[in-house]
């Protein structure tokens, strides 16, 4: 048998002898929480995944860079800059 919530329901406080001003408090507390726990809008969050893979790019590009350039350098002169 697994264990489940504590008395009271949901593991919060038990609202038995609570006035109903109190408990309509608590209903309103818990809806403005579930505002953030689960969105009204469930579509793909198009802006989110184009941040995350420009980013994962952006990381790509500087480890190619990285590996190519600075690493397969035969000297530091060749990686100092010229000056003109």
């Amino acid at each position: 048998q697994s264990p489940g919530p504590p008395e009271g329901g949901e593991g919060g406080p038990s609202l038995e002898g609570a006035s109903p001003e109190q408990r309509e408090e608590v209903q309103r507390g818990v809806a403005q929480l579930e505002l953030f726990a689960y969105p009204t809008n469930r579509r793909t969050p198009w802006a989110t995944a184009a941040l995350v893979a420009a980013s994962g790019c952006l990381t790509a590009a500087a480890a190619l860079h990285w590996q190519l350039r600075v690493c397969g350098s035969p000297s530091l002169e060749e990686l100092r800059p010229r000056a003109a």
